[in-house]
Order: structure tokens, then sequence, then C-alpha cells
């Protein structure tokens, strides 16, 4: 008989990896990365940029094991605006759907309050608009010395002021994807006031005794 060489053929089944999106409105640019080990020990890495709608992306991945994370997000001139979780996933014989539930980043604000001769509480009021549109009004009265403020990307005029206060604090400030600086500020209690008028009312009767007037 004769003999035959037969070549096999070996190919690399690959499976739907379908990621999917939650919590975006439509026009955020967003996207995701996808590393990990194949079954053979391969390193595996992948990326792609997404725009909403299009919240969904399907790639062909070969059995393994792999990391879903969120690229950066990109909405209305602000970055980051909203933040991703990861996902972790395995392949193994079938396809796999993962979803990415992202969230508005939050940072907070802090604003430190010295008061001098104050004899109540102040008020720290926020209004503005966040970066998605929305109106935003924030208030708060209180007596403590800090105050630690959660704010999302956006533009707001923070005021602190009080009734027992002789003066008042106002600034704009504007969140795009950091951390805003802490605001100091200081405020002069009625008070002294008070001792002012104490103080010349005496300084006045000193001097008119001085000179024979009482």
């Amino acid at each position: 008989g004769r003999e035959e060489n037969v070549s096999l053929a070996l190919s690399i089944s690959n499976y739907p990896l379908r990621v999917s999106e939650a919590g975006l409105p439509s026009g955020v640019r967003w996207g995701i990365y996808v590393s990990g080990t194949m079954f053979n020990g391969t390193q595996y890495m992948y990326s792609i940029p997404l725009t909403t709608p299009n919240g969904s992306v399907v790639i062909m991945v070969p059995d393994g094991s792999y990391t879903v994370s969120p690229m950066a997000t990109y909405f209305n001139g602000y970055n980051n605006p909203y933040v991703g979780s990861a996902r972790q996933v395995t392949v193994n014989g079938a396809g796999v759907n993962v979803t990415l539930p992202f969230n508005p980043s939050t940072y907070t604000f802090i604003i430190r309050v010295n008061t001098v001769l104050g004899l109540g509480k102040y008020t720290i009021k926020v209004v503005g608009y966040q970066f998605n549109g929305q109106p935003y009004t924030y208030t708060l009265s209180t007596s403590q010395a800090l105050a630690a403020i959660p704010l999302v990307d956006g533009y707001y005029l923070v005021t602190v002021s009080g009734p027992y206060y002789i003066t008042s604090y106002s600034t704009k400030i504007m969140i795009n994807g950091v951390t805003p600086a802490p605001l100091s500020i200081r405020l002069i209690g009625i008070l002294l006031i008070i001792i002012i008028i104490i103080a010349v009312g005496a300084a006045a009767v000193f001097m008119l005794r001085r000179y024979g007037y009482l």
C-alpha cells in the first residue's frame, strides 16, 4: 500500500463577548479595554472607543479569563463625568454577556469656616448647573468649622452667610474631572459691633468725665 501524509489544520474557536453599558445618556463618549489570558496562556488585549446611543459591542474571543474595563468618559465639555466599574469574565465554550454600570463622578468640596465672635449658625448655599444641564441647589445650616459637600461636574455659585455675622462670602467654582480645591473663609460675628459700641461708649464717658462734663 501507499503511505500518505495528512495534515490537520486546527483553528481556535471564538465566542461572542457582548459588552453593554448601563447609566449613560446619549452623546457620551466611552469605550472598553479587554485584557486577559487565553486558554493557551497567550495574553489578550483589545480596546474600542464608542459613543452612546451605541451602548454595546460584540467581541469574538477564545476561551479564557478576561477583565473588561471602561475607558474614561467625555460629555458636554466635561472630562470623565461618568465613572464605570470593571468586570471579570470567563469564556468557556459559549458566549458571555457583561454589563458595565456607570454613575456620575462625585467629588467632595471642602469648606473651612473660621468664625470670629460668632453667635450662631451660618448657611452654606450652592446653586448652579450640573454637567448634564440639570439645575442644582444645596443648602446647609451649621456651626461646625468644616463642611464636606458632594458635587458632580458642573458650574456653581457658593455663598456663605448668616444673620449673626456682619461679613459674608461668595465665589464661583467649576468642577471638570478633578476635585475642587478646599475653600477657607472667615466670618466676623455681629458681636464685634456690640463690642465696638460698648468700647466707643466707654471711651466717650471717660472723656466727658475727664473734661468735667459728667
